[in-house]
C-alpha cells in the first residue's frame, strides 16, 4: 500500500485509476469525500479500482497522505480571466486616499504589495520576546564548572544546570499569511518576474518560508494581528491589503482546510461567466449596467403565464431596460450548439432584448465574432469565441 496518492491532472481531462486498497486508507478517504462534496472531482468505483475524475475546477489540495494537482487546459487564460473580473479589484480600489490598502487603478497588486511590504519593513517587524528555560550537562559561566561537575561526578552526585535565555521570534502566522498573500497575488494577475523577484526577497526579511495557510485561515489570523498590534500604521496598511487580496466574496473561489490539508481551487465555469460581465462592462457603453445573473432569484418564468424558470448568465441593462442577454458557456469552439443557441433564442425573446450574446472559449489565440441569424422581431444572434486578446479591447468596442 502506498504511503502518498499523488495524482495530476487536467480539468475536464483523463481519468486516472488508482486502487481500491490505497483509495481506502482512513486520511485519503475521508479527505477525497470532503473534495467530492466540494465538486472538485468525481470518483467511482470499478471492481477493485476508483476511477478519479477531474471537473471544471483548477487548483492543489495538499496534505500528508494525499496531493491532488488540477492543471488548467489553458493555464495562460487563467490570470486573463481574474483579471477581467468584476469583483476583485472593485474592492481594491478606494476612492479616499487614507482608507488602507487601498490599490489606485493602474497600480498593480504585485506592486502595491511590495510598497506595503518595503514600508512595514521600515517600520519594524512586531517581535515577541520571550524567555527560555532549559537544562543542559554542559552550563558555561565564569565558575569552574569543569572542575566542580568533575568533582560532583567522582562522588556518585549528578547534575544538572538550568540555563535562561530571552529570546525574540517573529509571529509565525503573520509570515504565513503573507506568503499565503503573495499566493493568491499570483493567481490574480500575470506577473512581472522583477516586481515578484523584490517580493520574495523582502519576505525572505521577514522570516517568511514557503509555508502557506488557506485563505480563509489566513484571514483570520489577520484580524487577530490588527487587534493585537495597535499604533502600527504601517503593518495595519499592509494587513488590510492582504485582507483584501484574501477575500472570499468571488463565487469562483474555494478555499478550504480539509484534514490535515488545504484546497485552494478555482471553479472554471463560475470565473468565466464573471469574467465574461467584467469584459462587457469594460467595453459597453458607459451608460450600460452588466449584471450577472440578475434574474436568479426573481422566478421569471419562459413564458408570461408559467413554464420552467429563467437564469441568464449576464443582462445589460440601459436606463433600467435589458438590451443584451449573453450565455457564457465554458467550452472550447467556434460554432455554435444547436442546444445553446435555442437557450439563447429564448432568453432574447423573453426579455425583449435586441442582441443575444453566445459567448465560447476560442479554441486559437484570436477571437472571432459572427452573426449566427436573425429572430422574427428583428432581434440578432451573435457567436463570439473569445481568447485572450479580447480582455484588452478598448472602451465601447461593443455596442447594443
Amino acid at each position: 500500500m502506498q504511503t502518498h496518492v499523488n495524482l495530476s491532472l487536467r480539468e475536464r481531462g483523463e481519468a486516472q485509476v488508482i486502487s481500491f486498497a490505497d483509495w481506502n486508507a482512513v486520511e485519503i478517504k475521508n479527505d477525497s469525500s470532503i473534495l467530492v462534496n466540494l465538486g472538485i472531482l468525481r470518483t467511482k468505483r470499478s471492481g477493485e479500482s476508483i476511477i478519479v475524475e477531474p471537473a471544471t475546477l483548477v487548483g492543489q489540495f495538499n496534505s500528508p497522505n494525499f496531493t491532488i494537482e488540477v492543471k488548467s487546459k489553458r493555464p495562460g487564460l487563467v490570470p486573463i480571466l481574474i483579471s477581467a473580473s468584476q469583483r476583485w479589484r472593485k474592492r481594491l480600489t478606494q476612492s479616499d486616499p487614507d482608507q488602507f490598502g487601498s490599490v489606485p487603478a493602474d497600480v498593480s497588486l504585485a506592486g502595491q504589495f511590495r510598497l506595503l511590504l518595503l514600508t512595514f519593513l521600515e517600520e519594524g517587524i512586531p517581535w515577541k520576546y520571550a524567555r527560555n528555560v532549559g537544562a543542559t550537562s554542559m552550563p558555561r559561566g565564569r565558575i569552574k564548572f569543569q572542575q566542580t561537575i568533575s568533582r560532583l561526578s567522582s562522588r556518585g552526585i549528578n547534575y544538572k544546570a538550568i540555563v535562561s535565555q530571552q529570546v525574540r521570534e517573529v509571529d509565525q502566522f503573520l509570515v504565513e499569511t503573507l506568503s499565503t498573500t503573495r499566493r493568491a497575488i499570483n493567481a490574480l494577475e500575470i506577473q512581472s518576474k522583477i516586481i515578484d523577484g523584490d517580493i520574495e526577497r523582502l519576505l525572505l526579511l521577514t522570516g517568511s518560508n514557503s509555508d502557506y495557510m488557506p485563505q480563509i485561515e489566513a484571514r483570520w489570523h489577520l484580524f487577530r494581528i490588527i487587534e493585537e498590534y495597535s499604533n502600527r500604521p504601517a503593518l495595519h496598511d499592509l494587513v488590510d491589503f492582504c485582507l483584501k487580496v484574501l477575500s472570499a466574496d468571488e463565487p469562483f473561489r474555494i478555499s478550504e482546510r480539509v484534514g490535515q490539508g488545504a484546497a485552494e481551487f478555482i471553479d472554471m465555469e463560475r470565473l468565466w461567466e464573471d469574467a465574461i460581465a467584467g469584459l462587457l462592462t469594460a467595453q459597453l457603453d458607459i451608460r450600460d449596467v452588466v449584471s450577472l445573473h440578475p434574474l436568479r432569484t426573481s422566478s421569471t418564468t419562459l413564458m408570461h403565464d408559467g413554464g420552467p424558470k429563467i437564469d441568464p448568465d449576464v443582462v445589460v441593462y440601459r436606463e433600467g431596460k435589458p438590451v443584451m442577454v449573453a450565455d457564457a458557456k465554458y467550452s472550447v469552439s467556434e460554432s455554435a450548439a444547436a442546444s445553446d443557441v435555442y437557450q439563447l433564442a429564448a432568453y432574447v425573446q423573453r426579455l425583449k432584448v435586441k442582441v443575444g450574446l453566445l459567448v465560447y472559449v476560442a479554441p486559437g489565440e484570436v477571437s472571432r465574432a459572427e452573426v449566427i441569424g436573425t429572430l422574427d422581431n428583428g432581434a440578432r444572434l451573435i457567436l463570439w469565441s473569445i481568447a485572450g486578446d479580447a480582455f484588452s479591447a478598448r472602451r465601447g468596442s461593443l455596442s447594443c
